[in-house]
């Protein structure tokens, strides 16, 4: 069990996914100390190569920032000077916050499984990417696919800097969607799921590869109740 600092802030600049790298690279040239952890760039001009613990998406079609542990002291330190302003598509923006949830989260394994949804997931890196289309099999492609997501819960647990007590089980229970999206000219597979874990995740935290920029968002299960057949 590992308690976690967590904040999550949405402001009123209304987003498309495609904005998420140009909306990361404005916010964090606004910080200074401990800007790091925002764009991945040491003062060296070398790549801080780890899970990021702050991570830039939309929620609502609205510009969000979600921190963890040191990060979000950082942010928290941030947003609390205002006015908060960038420089965006051009021009100078305040950035107003419409929404901030601020509380600690307890990260633990559990017995049970705990649902959830995970959305532009990309599970597949140079390594992978050959093996995953030529398995024909269905079944054997949903397990490749939960071997990977549970590499993606441990690299998110390495982050934190939380020692998982016992084995990690994932359960992929649907494929909602799949879909090919381009970054930087290169064509990359993402995926919607619901699955199942045995570890607190928590709300709008991204794992898996760009994390940083709203890959692979974590978000409650959608449980919907069986349709009833009338007769």
């Amino acid at each position: 069990m590992k308690k976690i600092k967590y904040i999550a802030v949405t402001f009123d600049l209304e987003l498309k996914h495609e904005e998420l790298r140009a909306f990361r690279y404005a916010f964090s040239n606004e910080i200074h100390e401990g800007a790091e952890y925002f764009h991945h760039h040491l003062e060296d001009g070398n790549k801080r190569f780890r899970y990021p613990l702050a991570q830039f998406n939309k929620k609502d079609h609205k510009a969000h920032i979600v921190c963890l542990e040191e990060a979000s002291d950082l942010l928290l330190h941030h947003i609390g000077n205002p006015p908060i302003n960038i420089d965006f598509r051009g021009s100078r923006r305040e950035l107003n916050i419409e929404n901030i949830y601020v509380k600690p989260i307890t990260i633990q394994v559990w017995d049970e499984q705990v649902r959830y949804r995970l959305k532009n997931w990309l599970p597949l890196n140079q390594k992978n990417y050959e093996m995953y289309f030529k398995i024909q099999s269905l079944k054997s492609r949903v397990e490749m696919l939960e071997r990977i997501l549970i590499a993606h819960i441990i690299n998110f647990a390495e982050g934190i800097c939380y020692t998982i007590e016992r084995p990690i089980k994932t359960v992929i229970e649907d494929i909602k969607k799949e879909r090919w999206i381009d970054y930087k000219g290169v064509k990359l597979f993402s995926l919607d799921i619901d699955f199942s874990v045995n570890m607190t995740l928590p709300m709008d935290v991204n794992i898996g590869k760009l994390a940083s920029i709203g890959y692979g968002t974590v978000q409650r299960a959608v449980i919907k109740e069986p349709t009833k057949i009338k007769n």
